[in-house]
């Protein structure tokens, strides 16, 4: 798995909202008060011919019971984030077709293959319907992918052709690795790169460089959906203008690239 950084984007999964936390009640116990006992009437007996009785000992009063303790209510504890599924992990050899819960609305997929013969990866929804071509190469390959980026996307299933080992692990977008804007990254083959914008620095341009062979193609995403910046083959250099909230790139590359992003 490569390294990760944590991303600052605007959110694109659905239904991460986090559950609400039960909010705990204290209660009161009553304390009960007590009744003094009545003074037991005492009487002496006298010498005198007739015996006047002592006047009778009036009870004191009954003391009010204590006012009730009410406990503190306690703090509602803060709702937190569920943090994100782990990632799933498929492997094998050969040509296969394997299904998998996906718990992820948004994914990327890195996949990887040692071999010397082609290497084809589609992907299914739950439906058993193709969503696209992921992968068509020859020999090894090692790339990230983005995974159900499109509307109602959502892959449970993977063919895979190959001459040798694969693998593929499925991981939320949080597991993307980025860099600040201003700033420049560098990368190779296949990848999707999350940008750090915030609103006092938003991207405005960036200039790519490629020095494979084979296609290069680059997409920006932003609020707008996905942008076609790039479109070429073999080596290339050049300034795009970019939208002010795009939030990562895709590339499709055979080489090693870079992209150099500026603010205004």
């Amino acid at each position: 798995m490569r390294n990760s950084l944590p991303i600052l984007f605007f959110v694109l999964l659905a239904g991460c909202a986090p559950s609400a936390a039960a909010v705990q009640t204290a209660i009161a116990e009553t304390q009960a008060g007590s009744t003094d006992k009545q003074v037991a009437v005492q009487s002496e007996a006298t010498a005198a011919p007739s015996t006047t009785p002592r006047p009778t000992n009036t009870p004191r009063p009954t003391d009010k019971p204590k006012p009730t303790n009410t406990a503190k209510p306690k703090n509602t504890p803060v709702p937190t984030t569920p943090p994100d599924p782990g990632p799933v992990t498929l492997t094998g050899q050969g040509d296969q077709i394997v299904d998998f819960e996906n718990p992820f609305e948004y994914a990327v997929a890195h996949i990887s293959h040692t071999g010397g013969s082609n290497f084809i990866v589609y992907n299914y929804d739950t439906d058993g319907t193709k969503i696209d071509l992921l992968v068509n190469e020859v020999g090894n390959y090692d790339g990230v992918l983005p995974l159900d980026f499109g509307v109602g996307e959502h892959t449970t299933r993977f063919e895979i052709n190959a001459g040798g080992k694969w693998a593929i692990e499925i991981s939320a977008l949080s597991n993307l690795r980025s860099f600040d804007v201003p700033g420049i990254f560098e990368g190779k083959g296949d990848d999707v790169i999350a940008l750090g914008a915030s609103r006092l620095n938003p991207p405005d341009t960036a200039t790519f460089k490629h020095s494979g062979k084979s296609n290069f193609i680059v997409y920006g995403m932003s609020g707008d959906g996905k942008d076609l910046l790039v479109n070429e083959v073999g080596k290339y250099e050049g300034e795009k203008v970019l939208e002010r909230d795009t939030f990562l790139f895709i590339f499709k590359a055979d080489g090693a690239w870079s992209v150099d992003v500026t603010t205004r």
